[in-house]
């Protein structure tokens, strides 16, 4: 067959295409990172302007852009009374007589100058109340604009833990002891399974937990890496390549759709590069940190650890991701995964057979925040699906990992009169559920209880009695605003207070 070559009409399009996407993705770029250190109204107005320019340039999408904008201006908490007076910046700068060859000029694409100017930028002091401060979405260890990873061997339970995170994220309920602020828009994109394969696992969890398609809403968003490619670099034998159409699109989509976390698994299917070489498996990072950047989500990458550690034959640590070390430089957080050991089953008082059903996360590695020792427990639970049809075709058995807590931190019982106290308490004032909070709900308890809480290994007891006495009923977490007018998890008495009740 004879390949036609392409009409210079065609390449002209093919052309005036790829550069008005480079464009318009370097002006966003240019535009939101403009944005970044401030929440001023000023500035809200500046940006609505400059969007403004870019669609009436017909560079931008107008509807997009527009939803571009109005997520931003939500997470930096700019109420809706205001919205109208800036949207009339944004039809300005529509109307506005600015040229397309002079956003050219403003908006150069990274790497398109010859001649890029560096400028070095004085430091100018700032009161620290007016820095933001960062905002970490989820167990200190998703931030936004930032990566992150988790480092675990095959089979250690890392992909099932990555869905009940995804799921407490998307309901905003705490389902392995990690507060939510407020529901979160989560993308789960396995580049291994089949979709049918993660709608098990997510379907699995949701039957476990008891959360029902109406509370998960629209917050979730699944795909699979064998219906769509993934690959931000590939190697094509010449050197390393950007693959710039799915780095653009990634970013549009999570821009479009308003996510707050993309879960990546694994990090090795979003390459085709040397894993061994840092130089390359730097620059695959680079690009999700780009995707982090570009659309103020965080991004956490699965990978793979080498041989030499796991199952076993050592400690997983930040060190032992498989391939060269440039990811774990590159994440600001890195979490790893370890199975329960023989000797830690005997201690537990589990059967050494089922000791392959608990693996602990811990932090390896923590940029952004204090790093800790604490060990967050996991168990692999089995779920019965249902869908067998009959008693000669059982239905799929699948996992779902479940918050497990050592012997000793197990949760303390309250006698009755104490819980009656507590609710009453409880139900005269207004306490936040998150065990890190000023005004936490267990510093009633703790009164109540006669309990000294001098370290945070007593209140993660305390809070494991929470936690249960939720389970069972006694209580509920709902989201209320703060005094920042801020949404939070606060702790509420399930039921009304009867004092005549509480006291038989």
């Amino acid at each position: 067959m004879i390949n036609a070559k392409k009409k210079p009409e065609d390449q002209a399009h093919h052309n005036d295409n790829r550069s008005k996407t480079e464009m318009r993705e370097a002006a966003l770029r240019h535009v939101f990172a403009g944005w970044a250190h401030t929440d001023s109204l000023a500035d809200a107005h500046m940006v609505a302007f400059e969007l403004g320019t870019l669609v009436g340039n017909n560079v931008a999408d107008y509807e997009r852009t527009k939803r571009s904008q109005e997520f931003h201006l939500r997470i930096r908490d700019i109420g809706e009374d205001h919205w109208r007076d800036i949207h009339l910046s944004f039809s300005a700068g529509r109307a506005t007589d600015i040229g397309r060859d002079n956003l050219t000029r403003r908006y150069q694409a990274k790497g398109a100058s010859k001649n890029p100017t560096i400028k070095a930028t004085p430091f100018v002091y700032v009161d620290p109340k007016a820095i933001p401060k960062r905002e970490c979405l989820y167990g200190g260890h998703l931030y936004r604009k930032y990566l992150s990873a988790t480092f675990g061997a095959g089979g250690s339970g890392k992909s099932t833990a990555k869905i009940s995170d995804a799921l407490a994220m998307a309901t905003g309920k705490p389902l392995l002891g990690h507060a939510v602020e407020r529901p979160l828009k989560c993308w789960i994109v396995n580049l291994e399974d089949p979709l049918d394969e993660t709608q098990r696992k997510l379907v699995a969890a949701m039957k476990h937990f008891g959360v029902t398609a109406e509370e998960l809403g629209d917050n979730l968003f699944v795909d699979s890496g064998r219906e769509q490619s993934f690959c931000v670099v590939k190697n094509d034998g010449k050197g390393t390549t950007i693959v710039e159409p799915v780095v653009s699109a990634i970013i549009n989509e999570i821009i479009d759709k308003e996510i707050d976390v993309l879960i990546v698994d694994p990090f090795v299917s979003t390459h085709s590069v040397e894993e061994n070489a840092n130089s390359q498996i730097q620059q695959v990072a680079e690009q999700w940190v780009r995707v982090a950047n570009a659309t103020n989500a965080a991004v956490e990458l699965v990978h793979h650890i080498n041989k030499s550690a796991g199952d076993g034959r050592a400690e997983v640590t930040a060190e032992s991701g498989r391939g060269a070390g440039a990811l774990k430089d590159k994440a600001r957080s890195v979490h790893t995964i370890n199975g329960m050991t023989a000797q830690e089953a005997e201690k537990a008082g589990i059967d050494a057979n089922d000791r392959f059903d608990y693996f602990r996360v811990n932090s390896g590695k923590s940029n952004l925040a204090r790093r800790t020792g604490h060990s967050d427990w996991r168990r692999l639970v089995s779920v019965d699906l249902g869908n067998g049809g009959n008693f000669y075709t059982p239905g799929d058995s699948v996992g779902v990992a479940t918050p497990w807590r050592w012997p000793s931190e197990a949760a303390t019982d309250v006698p009755a009169e104490q819980l009656a106290e507590i609710k009453r308490r409880i139900s005269a004032g207004q306490f936040k559920a998150h065990w890190l909070a000023a005004d936490w709900a267990g510093h009633v308890f703790a009164a109540v209880m006669g309990i000294e809480l001098r370290d945070n290994a007593a209140k993660r007891r305390l809070d494991a009695t929470i936690q249960r006495l939720i389970a069972e009923g006694h209580f509920k977490i709902v989201q209320r605003q703060d005094k920042t007018r801020h949404e939070k998890p606060y702790l509420e008495v399930a039921a009304p207070v009867s004092e005549d009740t509480d006291a038989k």
